[in-house]
């Protein structure tokens, strides 16, 4: 809004206060005052900026521009938690055909993970989203997202990626904790051997998904068997990210970065929890798309 609708505000509060007799006529001259303020010091998205949702529960509105950064937001209009989505950053210039995006590797993407115990947005709630300015010029759009009740809306393949990573995640987690408890509770190695232990087996620990895994995904999300290999690569990289976040925390014990974990047992004690963050209580392959 500019200077003159300020002005205008202002002289409608003078106005009403000059009228004001009682209190609830300087309650109405105040509602006004902040009416006035918000929408004085609102900043108006950019007219080239699309903001689009392919989730009907979902909508995303522009928050303004802090420096080189656009902030959004992000709302859930659903009755059920959101464990996971994911936006498309669209370049300038970018060109649309059968409602989707076409800017091929130019587009951006980037996600948000969550379970159903630890939601990233609620019903009802909202989530803050804040990108470069140059990777969002031609604008944003919510792809896909999956919630409590085990439903997705929004793009199928990107859904299938979101599930992918989440998947990832969980598969390794699933592997490494046993692995590491156990070491943990030999009594016949001192620390020293137990670390030597734990790293041995966590560098030679699978990150492929196994068969059973690809084959229930691949039913869960029938109709994008073009995700395939990528979706598998997904996969892979995300329980890549889980065990070496597990061999990272490790050497930092053993380089001392960490005062705040003086014991190998209390380094585990911190890591589990650390990594049950990413674990993923939604990855039963139940899932189902919900009507629209």
């Amino acid at each position: 809004m500019g200077f003159g609708f300020r002005i205008a505000c202002l002289i409608i509060v003078v106005s009403r206060a000059r009228s004001a007799s009682i209190m609830s006529d300087m309650k109405a001259v105040v509602a006004v005052f902040f009416l006035c303020l918000t929408s004085a010091w609102a900043q108006d998205a950019p007219s080239n900026l699309m903001m689009e949702s392919s989730v009907p529960s979902i909508q995303i509105t522009f928050a303004g521009q802090d420096s080189a950064y656009y902030k959004f937001s992000v709302k859930n209009v659903s009755d059920h938690g959101i464990t996971a989505f994911n936006v498309s950053l669209l370049p300038a210039g970018f060109q649309k055909a059968a409602g989707k995006q076409k800017c091929g590797s130019r587009c951006g993407e980037t996600g948000e993970l969550g379970t159903k115990s630890r939601p990233v947005i609620a019903p009802g709630g909202t989530f803050p989203l804040s990108y470069p300015v140059n990777t969002v010029a031609g604008g944003v759009m919510v792809e896909a997202a999956l919630f409590d009740d085990d439903t997705f809306q929004g793009d199928e393949r990107a859904a299938a990626r979101l599930m992918a990573q989440k998947i990832g995640f969980q598969v390794e987690h699933d592997r490494i904790l046993p692995i590491v408890s156990r070491v943990m509770s030999e009594s016949r190695l001192d620390d020293p051997g137990k670390i030597v232990q734990i790293r041995q087996e966590l560098e030679a620990l699978s990150v492929e998904p196994d068969p059973v895994t690809i084959q229930n995904f691949q039913q869960r999300f029938s109709n994008s068997s073009d995700c395939g290999d990528s979706c598998t690569q997904i996969m892979q990289s995300t329980a890549t990210s889980e065990k070496q976040l597990v061999l990272t925390k490790l050497e930092q014990f053993l380089s001392g970065d960490d005062p705040k974990e003086p014991s190998l047992a209390k380094w585990w004690e911190e890591t589990s929890k650390n990594i049950i963050v990413y674990g993923c209580d939604d990855c039963a392959f139940t899932s189902r798309k919900p009507a629209i």
